[in-house]
């Protein structure tokens, strides 16, 4: 029933917190894990983004190992998960929904945070967007506030 989840990540608290939890839920249902890079346009200067929608994808590196996608896919193969990894650029959300049906992903797998105040109002919520918007379920993690 669900055989591909995909799992947006850039390193932050949010996007580690899912871990724990997409572990256990690939390896219940057997599913390979889709970790996701996007670059984020948004607050990119125009000369930088123009610069990285002329990359060739099909020639891209492979992430360093403290690629955020590198981490993620190091923790799940060695809890015996099925890991792939690629990269986009653009609006995250926009991305992030693209990809999955890309993917023909049965489920998406998000960490939470709190942000308020200017910042959620200028560049909202990741997480919320990809709520909103989804065609298929989406399980979101909280991140613990200390």
């Amino acid at each position: 029933m669900y055989d591909d989840v995909v799992v947006p990540t850039d390193g932050s608290a949010a996007a580690t917190a899912v871990v724990e939890d997409v572990t256990a839920f690939a390896r219940s249902h057997d599913a390979t894990v889709h970790g996701l890079y996007v670059v984020d346009t948004r607050f990119a200067p125009v000369e930088g983004t123009i610069r990285a929608l002329e990359y060739e994808f099909e020639d891209a590196p492979d992430p360093t190992e403290e690629h955020p996608t590198a981490v993620l896919g190091r923790r799940l193969r060695e809890a015996g998960v099925d890991y792939e990894s690629d990269f986009r650029v653009g609006v995250p959300n926009e991305r992030i929904l693209g990809y999955a049906d890309h993917v023909d992903a049965d489920v998406i797998a998000m960490g939470t945070h709190a942000r308020s105040g200017v910042y959620r109002f200028l560049a909202g919520s990741t997480t919320e967007r990809v709520l909103r918007k989804a065609d298929v379920p989406v399980l979101t993690v909280p991140v613990e506030q200390t």
